[in-house]
């Protein structure tokens, strides 16, 4: 099992639980805060998760490959913070919250 969790200048880290050893760092824009915690949705043929930034992008990224790009999936704006992110399964979409008060619902 895998932590992941983003920082202040802009990358995703995943830490090992069981020996809290760094297996994954990817960097999206350099200086640019990651709030939210990344969601995962992983499945063995679509290992992906979804994180969100203090410049208003959402990416998906492969969490078995921190070289491959990853892909802007929505951009609500420099002057935005994205909040959270989560998952509907009923719905199969993810929910994004903005600190501009939106929340949107974008196709993972």
């Amino acid at each position: 099992d895998v932590v992941y969790y983003g920082d202040d200048a802009g990358a995703v880290h995943g830490i090992e639980v069981a020996t809290g050893l760094q297996v994954f760092s990817k960097t999206f824009e350099a200086g640019i805060k990651i709030r939210t915690y990344p969601i995962t949705l992983y499945y063995p043929s679509t290992p992906d998760a979804y994180i969100g930034n203090d410049n208003g992008k959402v990416y998906k990224f492969n969490i078995n490959n921190s070289a491959a790009a990853a892909t802007l999936l929505a951009d609500l704006g420099a002057n935005v913070s994205i909040r959270s992110i989560s998952y509907s399964i009923t719905l199969d979409k993810l929910m994004v919250a903005s600190s501009d008060g939106r929340f949107i619902f974008v196709d993972p």
